[in-house]
């Protein structure tokens, strides 16, 4: 089944592709980032100052349409109007050999529909949505207080840049093409069925009836619906069938395909209105109602229906979000660190750039001592006991342990503290639990990759790689630790770290449970 991004709707491009080193108005033509709807995407090196921009073509046989011609302008002159930290910017646009085009920020990133396709396929963590969301509604909010609805906002159209050395990262709107002003009528886009992708298209859009800012506000719902789902809201292949259930059907809901995420399908119900003045009053107020619920749902809500497949292949592991490892952290490593590494540019994208999420966080190795919960060879007994760390220990250790169900152990060598603890009594709670806690961050990452150098590694629940980074909700924007599943000695096992408290736990379930689905479920909640 093809996808709704798929679906032809405009003629197939008749111009040669501009080669690597041509230059066309002046822009020498560095690569082919992509085609979209209105024509191709090319990396560009400006003629005068020291940056690359995104270089947009209108065909030649579609300039020279009168329609398409006021349409393509549009976009430049409305674009070019708004300034806002979550917008692709505009800078120029002009003509040149009989096609029109139009420079932008070159976004080096990876697009919305291909972090679903690539790395999240069953649906993306619920926080990392509430990210998005939130970043694209201020941005349409932004637009809608100048007069401007966009009307194409979907999956493709939203852009997350590599992370940068601080571990930041930005999510912007682009693609304003087929933005018009609020008071503005359809007639340039009269040859059209429909502006817009239809899988993400308002009832008002479709029916031709008057189009105000709440329907961008529909379109990002059915974004949000397909981030949480890895599916458009409506996937029929056959755009009638779409345009039918948009305007008739009830939508489906989040608890159909991810039970745990039920909490949110009443805010969802309520921005997919069928009628606008039904929904929220601007979509910044449905980012919010989305991120609250999504915040009650606990410490992780990052995981898709329990689904955990095989080992991943080789040694390649990738994190619970986007930035994928590109070292294994069991390696052997003359001395732990962190360093970064370059992104990845992979094939072109049809909205402004291409690329994937940069590579930028890396596992230290260990010295081959085992930090596991049974390792007995590497473990040495302090020769007196640090009581201030092991009553900071004691208080990090997650809830549902009765009283005296955790004691002291010995300490491995590098750490400060240890507590092995027996079952935990919340629902899915592991029988067997080992916390460590360690002077610095070297020796903790050390451990981690001692465990997970002992463990059959396989992909978390929801079908998610790891080794991998995961985020409280409260502090999304920061890395909490990382996540590792998997089995040892065919028993099913879930390590974490947890940077803040400088601690490693390692929880084991049990041939008759909790299983490795139990276990994360358990984890989500405890972290």
């Amino acid at each position: 089944m093809s996808s709704p991004d798929e679906w032809p709707s405009l003629p197939s491009l008749p111009d040669d592709e501009l080669t690597i080193g041509q230059t066309f108005a002046g822009y020498e033509i560095l690569g082919l980032l992509g085609s979209g709807g209105m024509g191709r995407v090319y990396l560009a090196q400006h003629p005068r100052l020291p940056r690359r921009d995104a270089l947009k073509l209108l065909p030649s046989t579609w300039s020279a349409d009168t329609e398409y011609r006021a349409r393509f302008n549009r976009e430049a002159d409305l674009a070019s109007t708004l300034w806002h930290p979550n917008v692709v910017g505009v800078h120029d646009r002009g003509e040149a050999d009989g096609q029109l085009w139009i420079s932008m920020d070159y976004v080096d990133g990876l697009d919305a529909s291909r972090l679903i396709a690539e790395r999240h396929p069953a649906g993306m963590p619920a926080d990392d949505v509430a990210r998005i969301v939130t970043a694209v509604a201020s941005a349409l909010d932004g637009a809608h207080k100048r007069g401007l609805l966009h009307r194409d906002v979907k999956p493709a159209n939203i852009m997350l840049t590599h992370l940068d050395d601080d571990g930041e990262q930005r999510i912007l709107l682009t693609d304003f093409g087929i933005a018009r002003d609020v008071n503005e009528a359809d007639d340039v886009s009269a040859s059209t069925t429909a502006i817009g992708t239809v899988a993400y298209c308002a009832p008002e859009q479709l029916s031709g009836d008057e189009v105000g800012p709440r329907a961008d506000q529909y379109a990002l719902a059915a974004t949000a619906y397909q981030l949480l789902t890895g599916e458009p809201l409506f996937p029929s292949s056959d755009p009638a069938e779409v345009i039918h259930d948009h305007l008739n059907s009830k939508p489906p809901t989040l608890a159909a395909k991810r039970p745990e995420l039920a909490a949110l399908d009443p805010v969802l119900t309520v921005a997919l209105s069928k009628r606008p003045e039904s929904r929220f009053a601007r979509c910044s107020d449905f980012a919010r109602a989305l991120t609250e619920k999504i915040a009650d749902l606990g410490p992780r809500s990052a995981v898709a229906p329990p689904n955990y497949g095989p080992p991943p292949p080789g040694d390649t592991f990738a994190n619970l979000y986007t930035e994928p490892l590109t070292v294994d952290p069991r390696a052997a490593r003359p001395k732990a660190r962190k360093f970064p590494v370059g992104p990845v540019v992979a094939a072109g994208v049809a909205a402004v750039a291409v690329g994937v999420l940069a590579v930028w966080a890396l596992w230290p190795s260990s010295d081959g001592s085992d930090a596991s919960a049974e390792a007995t060879t590497s473990t040495t007994t302090t020769s007196s006991v640090n009581s201030a760390a092991q009553q900071r220990l004691r208080g990090a250790i997650p809830p549902g342990y009765s009283s005296g169900a955790c004691t002291a152990a010995d300490v491995p060598q590098a750490a400060v503290a240890r507590f092995g603890c027996t079952q935990n009594t919340d629902p899915g709670g592991p029988p067997v639990s080992t916390f460590t806690s360690f002077g610095d961050a070297d020796a903790l990452q050390a451990a981690f990759g001692a465990v997970v150098g002992d463990m059959q590694v396989v992909n978390c629940p929801g079908n998610i790689q790891s080794p991998g980074a995961w985020r409280r909700n409260a502090t999304p924007q920061l890395v909490s630790g990382t996540l590792v599943c998997g089995f040892r000695s065919g028993v099913p096992t879930l390590s974490w770290t947890d940077n803040a408290k400088l601690m490693l736990a390692s929880v084991d379930g049990a041939a008759n449970g909790p299983n490795l689905d139990q276990l994360y479920v358990w984890w989500s909640s405890h972290s």
